[in-house]
């Protein structure tokens, strides 16, 4: 037996347990718990306002932690700029520190964004948008996928340097809407997830009988792209299924990872070959970690070994943002913790980081919440250890 098939053991065994845990915690939306700040209390959200945000959070070398952000107060439907803000405060305060990717064009908006660091520690942002997006309550007709452009900052957020060429495209020749965290692998390069959805039925029909990658590609594929900030190689696909998109990857160590790709809900991929080659992995049916409507996720390591899994629950009745957690390198997971409500399924995206002191800085992006209305960043900070053992 080799190494994925005694994986694919492992999960036949623990699959059961866990997926009759998530489908109880949907059906039982009262049995969900709530994380809790160190006084033992549910936190309430610090508010960046007007913006729909999909932050990414980083944490940089001396300590500050910085989101980059879409500045505009609508679903990607006004133009707009990916803008940095930073709390130098390990997430209490927050204050905009500069405008990183701004738009090409006055009709265009940049607001797709993958962040990381360099090996050298620089900032780094890899970033996408749309070509013309129109009338905020227009769901349609937002132009095309704009180049991708990757940006670095060698003074924490302040300045920035844009490469307008480098990033590849998609093996059908589309250009690529990149996610998630940025990370290096064992080789010491950067992964970078990326996505693109189907292509038109013609496109499909021409690339049905050529190159595989072509065909897995107008149908609609996610992708990591390998590179170290300056040059790039070919993106490799993450699932062998198509249309799976907003793939958020976590580097587990020794060249193992995990990626959690949106599908439905939250389906995870496990790689041993440094994000070379990928299995489905996990609970579930094809790695399902999550019902349907939950996603899109964030995945982070935290100092105790254990894996935080943060996302928006979209569902109705009762959305909201959630999180897991994984003692087992993402074979099991935990009942979901709930971090807040929100007024509707226009929410989500978390991000999370951990600070100092091992509490959770956890940013999101809702049209509402009970309390304040309208789009906005919010910003929750958390107790890991008091919401898993609540009586301590």
């Amino acid at each position: 037996m080799n190494a994925k098939q005694a994986m694919r053991s492992v999960l036949l065994g623990v699959a059961a347990q866990v997926v009759c845990g998530f489908v109880m915690a949907e059906e039982n939306k009262e049995a969900v718990m709530w994380v809790m700040n160190r006084e033992g209390q549910l936190p309430a959200p610090k508010i960046v306002a007007d913006v729909c945000a999909w932050p990414n959070l980083t944490r940089l070398p001396n300590g500050d932690i910085v989101a980059l952000i879409y500045n505009q107060p609508s679903h990607g439907r006004m133009p707009g700029d990916v803008d940095c803000w930073a709390s130098t405060d390990e997430g209490e305060t927050w204050t905009k520190r500069s405008t990183a990717a701004p738009r090409g064009t006055p009709e265009q908006n940049r607001m797709n964004v993958a962040a990381g660091l360099t090996a050298e520690g620089d900032l780094i942002l890899v970033t996408s948008g749309w070509s013309a997006p129109g009338n905020p309550e227009a769901w349609s007709n937002i132009g095309e996928v704009l180049p991708t452009w990757v940006c670095i900052s060698k003074d924490g957020g302040v300045t920035w340097s844009i490469d307008k060429e480098s990033f590849p495209r998609a093996p059908d020749g589309r250009e690529l809407i990149p996610f998630g965290d940025i990370m290096p692998g064992q080789d010491g390069r950067l992964r970078v997830a990326a996505y693109r959805g189907e292509a038109d039925e013609a496109a499909q029909e021409a690339a049905k009988d050529g190159d595989p990658l072509v065909r897995r590609a107008a149908a609609g594929q996610n992708w990591v792209v390998r590179g170290d900030g300056r040059t790039w190689d070919a993106p490799v696909p993450v699932t062998s299924v198509p249309r799976h998109n907003e793939t958020t990857l976590l580097h587990l160590g020794d060249g193992k990872w995990l990626a959690a790709a949106r599908r439905g809900g939250m389906l995870l991929s496990y790689s041993e070959d440094d994000a070379r080659t990928w299995i489905a992995y996990g609970p579930g049916e094809r790695g399902r970690v999550t019902p349907n409507s939950h996603h899109p996720g964030h995945l982070t390591r935290l100092n105790d070994g254990s894996i935080l899994l943060s996302y928006g629950n979209r569902a109705r009745p009762g959305p909201g943002v959630e999180v897991l957690f994984s003692d087992d390198e993402g074979l099991s997971w935990s009942a979901p913790y709930r971090l807040l409500d929100v007024d509707s399924g226009d929410s989500g995206y978390p991000s999370s980081v951990q600070r100092e002191d091992s509490q959770i800085v956890t940013a999101y992006y809702a049209k509402g919440i009970p309390g304040h209305g309208g789009y906005h960043m919010g910003v929750v900070i958390w107790d890991p250890a008091r919401t898993r053992n609540r009586g301590g």
